[in-house]
């Protein structure tokens, strides 16, 4: 019994510790400019996604023609699959993402996808 007695202020800073790299800090690299939707995103994905013969109006694959469009993928798991943990999109044969446009749809997903 003493030593839980000890234990328990030791375990309280722990979990209080621990909190400080929760996701309320700060991603490395993100700024409100490359989080944005209609500043930085909407572009990219009007560049590289929506184009013809791809994510367009109609299209199985998803319209990215709009934000709701892009939101469903990212809401589906589908986004983060093909983007950034398969690299498969876009296709070896389309125009790939430059860094700064991949660091800018990183950090617009990481924030939530929103709609800024």
């Amino acid at each position: 019994m003493k030593y839980a007695l000890l234990l328990t202020p030791f375990l309280f800073f722990i979990c209080i510790d621990s909190c400080k790299y929760d996701k309320a800090n700060p991603i490395p690299g993100c700024t409100a400019a490359n989080s944005s939707w209609s500043h930085s995103v909407n572009s990219i994905v009007q560049s590289k996604c929506a184009v013809s013969g791809c994510h367009v109006n109609g299209a199985y694959t998803g319209d990215f023609t709009t934000w709701g469009g892009v939101k469903m993928r990212v809401d589906d798991g589908t986004f983060k699959s093909r983007v950034f943990d398969l690299h498969v999109m876009p296709p070896a044969a389309s125009p790939q993402l430059t860094s700064e446009e991949y660091q800018s749809l990183k950090c617009w997903y990481d924030a939530g996808a929103p709609n800024n």
